[in-house]
């Protein structure tokens, strides 16, 4: 291989480095575990080096767990409804969904019937 095609080469595979390292840094501010996932993969395939990889890789970890902890947090809120989403109340009245207070009586206004104890 010519010089000139070596030297391609190479700052080719840094620039696939660059782009991996800043898809990886978004992705862990993100929190977005299949970005983590994706730039991880793109940078083992580039010629980086492995002690560089090795700290990208822990920071991966801690990305990861940020990203899972935090969707964990979403789901234990109890929101099952999207804001928005019209209640039917005991009286007929309509109220959005974070209108409602805890022991009003309703339904979903796009379910059934039935007046159930919010």
């Amino acid at each position: 291989m010519s010089a000139c095609c070596a030297s391609s080469t190479r700052s080719g595979s840094a620039g696939l480095v660059a782009k991996g390292v800043r898809e990886l840094r978004l992705a862990i501010a993100l929190g977005d575990i299949s970005g983590i996932d994706g730039a991880l993969k793109t940078l083992r395939g580039t010629s980086i080096d492995r002690t560089a990889l090795n700290g990208l890789e822990d920071a991966a970890k801690a990305g990861r767990a940020k990203g899972i902890e935090e969707a964990l947090e979403r789901c234990a809120t109890g929101h099952s409804f999207a804001a928005g989403t019209e209640v039917l109340m005991a009286s007929g009245a309509v109220k959005r969904i974070e209108d409602v207070k805890v022991a009003f009586s309703g339904a979903v206004a796009s379910g059934p019937r039935e007046a159930d104890r919010i």
